[in-house]
């Protein structure tokens, strides 16, 4: 599980996403360390503005010694551990009550 801060908009957020399917990039979440037990088609829950809103596979945890440029915005990102995620999002109907946190957590739904 991961939140995405409350800087970022829901509606810019999802159209990132977007983007990033049409043009078939893989979107990343940069995390404190590295997560051994991530394995491809893993569900990541997404946690914005108090609530989990869905979840993405992921494809793997990444160390990136160099860092990148994210295509879509421009920023800058640092070397680091970062989770690769497919870039499609499965919303849930009703949106379960979580308070945002730092890094990433474990979470199971049915």
């Amino acid at each position: 599980m991961i939140t995405v801060p409350k800087t970022v908009k829901w509606a810019d957020y999802l159209a990132e996403l977007k983007t990033a399917f049409e043009s078939r990039q893989s979107v990343f979440f940069r995390i404190p360390h590295k997560v051994e037990v991530v394995y491809q088609e893993t569900k990541c829950w997404v946690v914005h503005d108090g609530a989990v809103r869905g979840f993405m596979y992921t494809l793997t945890c990444t160390d990136n010694p160099v860092g990148f440029t994210c295509f879509y915005s421009g920023k800058k990102w640092p070397p680091g551990n970062y989770i690769e995620r497919i870039p499609q999002i499965a919303l849930l109907d009703e949106p379960i009550p979580m308070r945002g946190f730092r890094g990433i957590r474990k979470f199971n739904y049915p």
